[in-house]
């Protein structure tokens, strides 16, 4: 009986504990503008400013501040890294003139959303490998929390 009940407040703090963490995900919002078109997942989207929240656990909303179609809601999977982050940054892969959102950091943590590659940019990637190019060039664009 003490067994069952251990159990059942093990589970109760864990339900309770991932409810915190995915309202707490969601909380955010990033401000930050973008001076070049990119692509979000499979959308492309105009330079301009953006808002990124966190809609839902795992996902992400990229919202032009002034245009009703702007907008890109995109799977993302959370990334750590060693130390915590001294500044909120949206970070793209460049292939010449085509960028891709590909990681968002958000000041004073730890983790982060990583985009996985668009058929897009994996094709491009692959192009460009054929003929000899490096990789792409990493962007990093500083933005705020709103």
């Amino acid at each position: 009986m003490k067994k069952r009940a251990s159990t059942i407040l093990s589970m109760a703090s864990l339900l309770i504990l991932l409810g915190a963490s995915a309202a707490f995900a969601g909380s955010i919002e990033i401000r930050a503008d973008i001076p070049f078109d990119f692509v979000a997942g499979n959308k492309m989207l105009p330079a301009g400013t953006y808002n990124v929240s966190r809609p839902a656990t795992g996902t992400l909303q990229i919202r032009n501040h002034k245009l009703d179609h702007g907008i890109a809601t995109v799977l993302v999977n959370a990334m750590e890294s060693a130390k915590t982050q001294s500044s909120t940054r949206l970070i793209f892969n460049r292939y010449g003139d085509r960028y891709f959102l590909s990681q968002v950091w958000t000041v004073g943590r730890a983790t982060g959303d990583s985009v996985p590659k668009s058929s897009q940019e994996r094709e491009l990637a692959k192009e460009l490998a054929a003929r000899g190019a490096l990789g792409p060039e990493i962007v990093s664009i500083v933005a705020t929390v709103e």
